[in-house]
């Protein structure tokens, strides 16, 4: 009887999870996604969102480079995805070469002529990426025969929104950067440049007045920062779109759902649209167990804990220490601290290790952050390893390299869970000292933990906070979260032709309260004459 009554339950288990997988299945769409190249902290995002749409029943294809796909292909949740493959326009090992170039100027000021030419070529490499990929027809027809119900693209590659055009496919942006504000301004988002500073240049939202006269001017007069960059592929739209009077600006605003990898827990507040989601912190999560040699390594650190130290998934520590001495510079300021340090190198270096430093090429970074025994986190500024660090109370000590991790750097600060270091200008002493101060003083730690306490207190973490709008976009459509704003010109958008009318109106007032005031006083003035001249 006791083992019918076992079968019985296991049938009835295995109808059940049918009935459940058959409904899961029959909501289910089909979903694509992409990070530009499918490389590095980019793609994180996505994989962290995705992984959460496939656990809601939808199938998930990622569409990443030749250069990239293996590394995407061979990570830990690789199963879970569908890969479309493009062979970029530029053979791979010139694109790796381009990283290593990037890596070999880092340290270099951001001004110099070296590293503006190096840091302005991926955006060109992008463009003929993007004319890559429209020119294959085998994948664009892939594309179309899979029916995706929706195209999520990183909006530094407005190459997709072309794609969504032609195939009539709903789009999602993925913003992977700080100051979601500036970049939704398109979607209705109200950026003003008197608190909100713009993308890449380091301010707070508490500027002086220098800051705000060159921030003002930088959003009004630099078109690359706002919608240059999708002017420029308009030529590409045409040329695959036969309706020449749509402009890729008009289909990027059609985006039905901006997923903001950013949080106001450390972000600037600013007037967002309905349609604009925040999402930082997309790839933090508890702790996994580390393996054995590194648990073993940071239990042995005792009461002093450990420093991890990483320079993210963008550069080669390789090629980013090869051009300079700087990694003498760290592993000295390292070797006089009392903790331990991890560090994130791909090569060990030529001269001997202190005992203290143990250097590795990958680093499980969120689940060291979330290590009891961590102290502190050395960092350049990217934006998933802030979050991180924040999600798991850690301080840190950023050291800015490229692009928006001068912003990171200015929300460090202006949170107050940890201190900057200038890389121009980084010594042994002034690294040591920036450790020890994050360290040694209960401030930078007690504020980093009262920052992970708001952030843990939401109804669910960032990427199924993500995936819940997605499908819920899916389901309704994203038309009515969108601002009226795209029907209004760019001068009625800034009132322009009401302040106008206002303005003509009161000079109108004016001309007319002159013209009857004069009339008054010069009646008032020939009574007062004419009664004069009766008297005398």
């Amino acid at each position: 009887m006791e083992l019918f009554i076992c079968f019985a339950k296991q049938i009835y288990l295995v109808w059940f999870t049918s009935l459940v997988l058959l409904g899961r299945s029959g909501d289910a769409a089909n979903i694509l996604m992409n990070a530009i190249l499918g490389k590095g902290s980019h793609y994180y995002i996505t994989e962290a969102i995705g992984e959460q749409l496939v656990n809601r029943g939808h199938n998930v294809t990622h569409l990443v480079s030749n250069a990239f796909y293996k590394q995407a292909s061979s990570r830990q949740n690789s199963e879970l995805f569908n890969y479309e493959v493009y062979d970029t326009a530029i053979p791979p090992e010139v694109i790796y070469q381009l990283y290593a170039n990037m890596s070999r100027v880092a340290f270099l000021s951001p001004l110099n002529s070296q590293h503006i030419e190096v840091e302005s070529k991926p955006h060109w490499h992008r463009y003929q990426d993007c004319q890559a990929v429209l020119d294959n027809h085998d994948l664009l027809e892939r594309i179309r025969r899979a029916n995706y119900s929706l195209i999520i693209y990183d909006m530094l590659w407005p190459c997709l929104p072309i794609i969504s055009k032609m195939l009539d496919i709903p789009l999602v942006g993925i913003i992977s950067f700080p100051n979601p504000c500036m970049e939704t301004e398109i979607a209705g988002s109200n950026f003003n440049p008197s608190y909100v500073p713009c993308t890449g240049i380091g301010f707070t939202n508490k500027m002086t007045f220098v800051q705000r006269f060159v921030n003002t001017f930088l959003y009004a007069f630099v078109p690359w920062l706002t919608t240059d960059k999708y002017v420029w592929y308009n030529q590409l739209l045409h040329e695959h779109y036969s309706n020449d009077s749509v402009q890729l600006l008009d289909i990027v605003r059609e985006t039905q759902l901006f997923l903001a990898n950013s949080d106001f827990v450390a972000d600037y507040p600013c007037a967002l649209g309905p349609n604009v989601v925040l999402v930082g912190g997309l790839t933090s999560k508890p702790p996994q167990k580390l393996p054995p040699s590194l648990e073993n390594f940071v239990s042995s650190s005792g009461d002093h804990g450990v420093i991890v130290c990483t320079f993210g998934s963008f550069l080669s520590s390789h090629d980013l220490f090869e051009a300079n001495s700087k990694l003498s510079v760290f592993i000295s300021a390292f070797a006089r601290l009392p903790q331990k340090v991890i560090m994130q190198l791909s090569h060990e270096p030529s001269f001997p290790l202190p005992g203290n430093v143990k250097v590795l090429p990958w680093l499980p970074q969120n689940d060291l952050l979330g290590h009891p025994k961590t102290k502190a986190f050395v960092f350049p500024g990217g934006n998933n390893g802030f979050y991180e660090a924040i999600y798991h109370g850690v301080p840190t000590v950023v050291i800015p390299l490229r692009g928006d991790q001068f912003d990171v750097a200015a929300r460090v600060t202006s949170t107050g869970i940890g201190v900057v270091v200038d890389k121009l200008t980084v010594t042994e002493d002034s690294l040591q000292h920036a450790i020890h101060q994050v360290t040694s003083t209960n401030k930078f730690a007690n504020k980093a933990k009262k920052l992970s306490t708001i952030f843990r207190d939401r109804p669910m973490p960032p990427a199924q906070r993500a995936a819940f709008w997605i499908d819920h976009v899916i389901k309704h459509g994203g038309e009515y979260l969108q601002s009226s704003v795209h029907d209004l010109s760019r001068m009625q958008h800034i009132l322009l032709d009401v302040l106008t009318v206002m303005f003509i109106l009161f000079l109108v007032l004016c001309v007319l309260a002159y013209k009857c005031s004069s009339k008054v006083l010069w009646f008032l003035y020939g009574c007062v004459t004419h009664k004069h001249l009766k008297n005398s």
